[in-house]
């Protein structure tokens, strides 16, 4: 029943919605496997699997699971020069890394490419990665050492987000 608390917790819209679900199945079952769950206690599974969608990265199911983005990060991303392939390679670090906040990691090229992570050249690589760093979206973290160890970066926060300048700000003000 646990299981499938959490597979109602990820589609349903209201914790009630989530608890009809519950009591539902438990009727259902009930006719098979007899010896019911009481009400109460199916209702505090379905308030414990609600409360999982408040809790980042408590719902993830691998790679069926979904993760979330600011429609403001879309914005920001997209109309810059070259925004496509850093909305392409965000979208890529936030699958991978923004279920666990502060996580560091390395961004190499040829490792993301020969993997089929992304679709595009160096240059756009590097493009991309400049531009999340000017939009706060990620941040260098640690020491590069060149030829022992890469640069690290974490995921980071959008500057700024909604400020009304035409476009995304980085700090100082100017407008990119």
């Amino acid at each position: 029943m646990p299981r499938r608390a959490r597979a109602y917790a990820e589609t349903v819209t209201s914790r009630e919605e989530l608890a009809a679900n519950l009591l539902h199945d438990r009727d259902e079952r009930c006719h098979t496997e007899g010896d019911p769950m009481p009400d109460a206690e199916v209702l505090n599974l379905a308030d414990w699997a609600w409360s999982l969608r408040r809790t980042p990265g408590a719902l993830y199911e691998g790679r069926r699971s979904g993760f979330r983005m600011e429609r403001e990060v879309i914005d920001a991303l997209v109309p810059q020069p070259n925004g496509d392939a850093a909305f392409a390679l965000y979208s890529v670090l936030l699958s991978e890394h923004g279920h666990s906040p502060g996580k560091r990691f390395a961004l190499s090229f040829d490792g993301m490419s020969n993997a089929g992570l992304i679709g595009f050249g160096r240059d756009r690589f590097r493009t991309a990665i400049r531009l999340m760093l000017s939009l706060g979206l990620l941040r260098k973290a640690g020491s590069y050492v060149p030829g022992k160890q890469a640069q690290q970066y974490q995921l980071g926060r959008l500057l700024n987000p909604g400020d009304g300048l035409t476009g995304p700000s980085v700090p100082g003000g100017r407008v990119l």
